[in-house]
């Protein structure tokens, strides 16, 4: 009878493993899609300014910017997005942004751009929707 018991336990633990294993994370974000995103200085000596960027972020890690089109790859961890482009003209040296996400939901996103350059002045607020 104890080693009935014993393996019901062990089958009843087992499943509960699998299921927490297999659950998914609250936290993940998926910003994979096309987004329309404004841009505004944190910088009060810039005028804000109302472009609109287009970026498409797609499943692989890469996406499409809005610097005339040019490709980036892009990744997510925690609340810090890191885009990288490639500079194809010049010396080809990368250049790269980060972000802190500040807000997300399906079809709206924050982004804060932490700074990564001291001699750089201009930093950027996203507000991005989904298209």
């Amino acid at each position: 009878m104890i080693p009935k018991v014993i393996k019901k336990v062990m089958v009843a633990l087992l499943g509960m493993m699998i299921i927490v294993g297999c659950s998914s994370d609250d936290n993940d974000v998926s910003i994979v899609g096309h987004w329309m995103a404004s841009h505004h200085s944190k910088n009060p000596k810039y005028a804000d300014t109302a472009d609109m960027w287009d970026f498409t972020f797609k499943p692989d890690g890469t996406g499409i910017g809005p610097y005339d089109k040019k490709s980036f790859s892009y990744d997510v961890n925690g609340n810090r997005v890191t885009l990288t482009y490639k500079e194809t003209e010049g010396n080809g040296e990368q250049i790269v942004f980060v972000y802190k996400i500040v807000s997300f939901s399906e079809n709206k996103m924050e982004w804060d751009e932490i700074p990564q350059d001291p001699s750089r002045d201009n930093y950027l607020f996203l507000l991005f929707y989904r298209k």
